[in-house]
């Protein structure tokens, strides 16, 4: 019997009990880091990274795996049965592709082998793999940059979603000071409101979600929508992008659109973090954290 443990958010393997020996995943270091706290110790993997290597108990390294940016091994070492590597996802040894939920993945061309389920709202190109940008962005569902959970169309149905992904006090600064400088009462000729800048449209995807009711406080909105994005989309850039150019764009772009408002304004966000001292800026592990209460 194997067992695994994982963590809050998608594609994070802390643990595995395989033949009665615990053993501790290890990461590359992209995206949000969680934790879980298992025996004495708290073991931690970033959200989306790739498995880099294995120990056991003793700490003694037990399997290591060098990939390529499209994920073939260049280097391997250790014999230990795993099937979490490359952006942590399930790889199946008898096929050499990885399964990527929605469908599988082929490392030897970079390509999905099936048509993207979602269509042209992935992009013009069905086959390809996280936009072809595979040291920037990544595709855990097999879809598109920015997965939001999907409304019942029935009202009664419908449950506010957990929000796992958090801005740091560092990245909820940036944005902030980027908006508006700090103004609450800061509102934009396209009708986005306080020191969050929230459009309408953010608002009504928020009531939709059941993350917030009618009545709100419009800064708390734009703290839980930045939230969601966080939480929904595969990279902490993608999800700043999307909150200044919107959720479609990052899809049909396969990640940062072609606007020179959201290269600016993500660059800017970038700079910011810099500044605060997180030397690798959007893609900083630093910049997001695990919430734990919903929104």
């Amino acid at each position: 019997m194997v067992r695994y443990a994982q963590g809050l958010g998608i594609d994070e393997p802390l643990a595995m009990l395989r033949g009665g020996l615990k053993y501790y995943y290890h990461a590359d270091g992209l995206g949000p880091v969680s934790g879980l706290r298992w025996s004495d110790e708290v073991h931690r993997t970033r959200n989306r990274s790739s498995i880099t290597s294995l120990t056991n108990t003793s700490g003694t390294v037990a399997r290591t795996y060098v990939y390529d940016s499209f994920g073939q091994t260049t280097a391997s070492t250790g014999s230990v049965t795993n099937p979490f590597r490359y952006t942590a996802r399930e790889f199946d040894p008898e096929t050499d592709f990885y399964y990527y939920r929605a469908r599988y993945y082929d490392r030897a061309t970079g390509r999905f082998l099936s048509e993207d389920p979602v269509g042209f709202a992935g992009g013009r190109n069905f086959f390809v793999y996280a936009g072809s940008s595979p040291t920037t962005l990544s595709d855990p569902l097999g879809l598109k940059p920015c997965q939001l959970p999907i409304v019942p169309k029935d009202p009664s149905k419908r449950r506010a979603p957990e929000l796992t992904v958090c801005p740091s006090k560092e990245l909820d600064e940036c944005l902030i000071q980027t908006e508006s400088s700090g103004n609450s009462k800061a509102v934009s000729p396209k009708g986005a409101k306080g020191k969050r800048q929230v459009m309408p449209i953010a608002i009504k995807e928020l009531q939709m979600q059941s993350l917030i009711g009618d009545t709100y406080d419009i800064d708390e909105a734009g703290l839980i929508y930045l939230k969601l994005l966080l939480t929904s989309c595969d990279t902490t850039t993608n999800a700043i992008a999307a909150y200044n150019g919107g959720v479609t764009a990052v899809n049909n772009a396969g990640g940062i659109p072609d606007f020179k408002e959201t290269k600016d304004y993500v660059k800017k966000i970038g700079d910011c973090l810099v500044k605060k001292g997180l030397s690798k800026g959007l893609e900083d592990p630093n910049a997001t954290q695990c919430c734990s209460k919903t929104p």
